[in-house]
């Protein structure tokens, strides 16, 4: 099914109101998804941990941020396309949007992964968190490819129109966090290395949904 709408069309008010309202609802989802995590540090691996995930929140926001915002900027030429009915150049403005979310992904990857726990002493992080910060950095940092995917995809629906897809695979993603959180933190804590796959599996399936939603568009 075809659900991208033109928002040229019809009573402005109207169509930004039902379009805006998906993006409000994206963004409480989005607070529950951080909220859980730190709930669940907080209440399973303790006070060090918890502080760990405050001492990288400035870190993580401005990493994550930075990619967050080349996806929303490639947002922007999709929409205009899609609205001038220049089929040719969306297809185009989307494969090049696709082929840099690879590209900016691995450019922000390796930096911030190999030199996490140098950010980390820059920062004066103490030395009782820092050994929890520099394993969550490496987590989150890892997950970049999967995150840039995630918001690019969402990204390129909103800008079709559709702002209700990325929502529902938001709320889904919320719900699985919350489940892969308590899985991996809760019941298999003691192998780190698997928190590394539940940064990556969240991402992964939202995302795979709506790469199928694109594909019916395109």
């Amino acid at each position: 099914m075809n659900k991208t709408k033109d928002m040229t069309v019809g009573s402005p008010t109207k169509t930004i109101f039902f379009f805006s309202v998906p993006v409000l609802l994206g963004t409480l989802f989005q607070q529950i998804y951080n909220m859980a995590d730190t709930i669940i540090v907080g209440q399973f691996l303790g006070e060090d941990a918890l502080a760990a995930v405050g001492a990288t929140g400035s870190t993580v926001y401005l990493v994550i941020g930075f990619a967050s915002g080349l996806t929303q900027g490639c947002g922007i030429l999709v929409s205009q396309a899609f609205g001038g009915h220049r089929l040719n150049e969306l297809k185009k403005v989307v494969g090049t949007a696709l082929l840099l979310t690879v590209v900016f992904s691995v450019i922000l990857t390796i930096p911030t992964v190999s030199f996490s726990r140098q950010i980390l002493l820059a920062l004066h992080t103490p030395s009782n968190v820092l050994l929890y910060a520099h394993e969550y950095l490496r987590v989150i940092f890892g997950g970049i490819l999967c995150t840039m995917a995630y918001n690019i995809a969402a990204s390129i629906l909103r800008s079709l129109g559709d702002s209700r897809t990325p929502l529902y695979f938001l709320i889904l993603s919320s719900f699985l966090n919350i489940v892969l959180d308590i899985f991996f933190i809760a019941l298999l804590m003691e192998k780190n290395y698997l928190l590394y796959v539940k940064e990556i599996i969240t991402p992964l399936i939202s995302m795979e949904e709506m790469i199928g939603n694109l594909n019916m568009i395109f």
